[in-house]
């Protein structure tokens, strides 16, 4: 048995040796290039070994820059498959191949347009003196891709942001427009903010511009707070597109935009007041941080305050008691506007049983004074005040639900 074992274990390994042997023998050797050969494989007929020729560059090293002359005929090849090695291969050439990774962005074939884009995004950082130049270039399609490279670089592309400043009072539109992005990638500085505002103020013009900037200020995060004051203001523009920019970027600005919010909200005038409670209605729900100040807009002196705080009350559409309560208290101020009235008693009808409940009980209330406005809005909300569902929500107290959760929000179940 013993020596079955041994004879069984002694095969295994003479077969793993001769495997091993085989495979060795087997496996091909790599051959390395003279760079005489190498550049004359770059412009042989068959398109398939030219573009193994390009992958052989590496193995040259910084003696590939001798080729620049020859890759850059590659780059206007007949065959994608050609170009497409070539903007995998032109990172191992010098940062004079910039230019050609940059064309390959408009290249007519999306897999060399990818190649590119893959590529600049490894080595953007090293070529910065590089992509300097090429944001000063003649050619306006070279600035554009530049710009859009040192978007892709990041923070790291910091030391451009003077020449992309000075293209952004130069340039023409699509040309501001990558610049914009690009800032708003590279991160916040306070020459881009000041420079982005300043763009912003003279360019009303072009609205898809205007968009891009207060994009970007989104895109720096907390750091673009000087440039909250802005993104208020343009809360209140006629374009939707731009209110919706604005609302999006003072959202990634995070919780020190709505505490500016609600500053501006507290120290402003009657008319300041009215932007940022119409601001704070589109903020939907993400609005409870600054919920107490629509309630305090109820109570304001200046009526239309007051009503403006009512209408962002019911488009935001939370419910709760608290919110209930204070609505409810406008109802009962015998000098109150007719306007105002109205607009709280639209908010409560929009609330469902939890208004509606509120709305009968100061129907029924001897000392309401708005009752013609209550009963004109629960009528046209289909709502019986004399019906015997009403009358036993009445009676019965407890059979009122309970103030369902406010809208949107999402409750924890602890």
């Amino acid at each position: 048995m013993k020596a079955t074992k041994r004879t069984y274990g002694l095969c295994v390994l003479v077969l793993g040796f001769a495997l091993c042997a085989m495979g060795c023998a087997s496996a091909p050797k790599q051959k390395t290039l003279s760079m005489a050969s190498w550049m004359q494989k770059l412009q042989d007929k068959d398109p398939h070994t030219r573009a193994e020729a390009l992958d052989d560059i590496e193995q040259f090293g910084a003696r590939a820059k001798h080729a620049l002359p020859l890759l850059k005929t590659l780059s206007k090849d007949k065959d994608a498959r050609v170009r497409e090695s070539l903007m995998y291969a032109l990172k191992y050439a010098s940062s004079d191949a910039l230019p050609l990774m940059l064309a390959g962005l408009g290249d007519p074939s999306r897999k060399v347009q990818m190649a590119a884009e893959r590529n600049l995004r490894q080595v953007g950082s090293i070529w910065l003196s590089a992509q300097k130049k090429a944001l000063t270039s003649w050619d306006s399609q070279m600035r554009r891709r530049a710009a859009k490279v040192a978007a892709w670089t990041g923070h790291a592309a910091l030391p451009l942001v003077p020449t992309l400043i000075e293209r952004l009072n130069k340039g023409e539109v699509d040309e501001k427009k990558d610049v914009v992005y690009a800032l708003g990638q590279i991160g916040a500085a306070p020459a881009s903010i000041k420079a982005l505002q300043e763009t912003y103020e003279k360019n009303k013009m072009w609205w898809t511009l205007r968009v891009r900037i207060l994009r970007a200020f989104g895109d720096m995060g907390s750091q673009a707070f000087p440039a909250v004051s802005l993104l208020v203001e343009a809360l209140s523009d006629k374009d939707t597109h731009i209110q919706k920019a604005a609302i999006q970027s003072l959202l990634r600005i995070g919780p020190i935009a709505l505490q500016s919010m609600k500053q501006a909200f507290y120290n402003g005038t009657w008319r300041e007041k009215i932007v940022v409670l119409k601001a704070f209605a589109k903020l939907k729900k993400h609005v409870k941080p600054v919920m107490f100040a629509i309630l305090d807009g109820l109570k304001d002196e200046d009526a239309e305050v007051r009503r403006t705080a009512a209408v962002s009350l019911k488009v935001i559409g939370l419910r709760g008691k608290a919110i209930c309560d204070a609505l409810k208290d406008r109802l009962r101020k015998a000098d109150e506007q007719v306007n105002v009235q109205k607009a709280v008693v639209d908010a409560l009808v929009s609330f469902g049983t939890d208004g509606v409940a509120v709305l009968v009980r100061l129907y029924r209330a001897d000392t309401t004074p708005s009752k013609i406005l209550i009963a004109n809005g629960l009528k046209g909300a289909g709502v019986d005040i004399h019906s015997e569902h009403i009358l036993q929500l009445l009676a019965n107290p407890t059979a009122i639900p309970a103030p369902s959760a406010p809208k949107n929000i999402r409750v924890s179940k602890r």
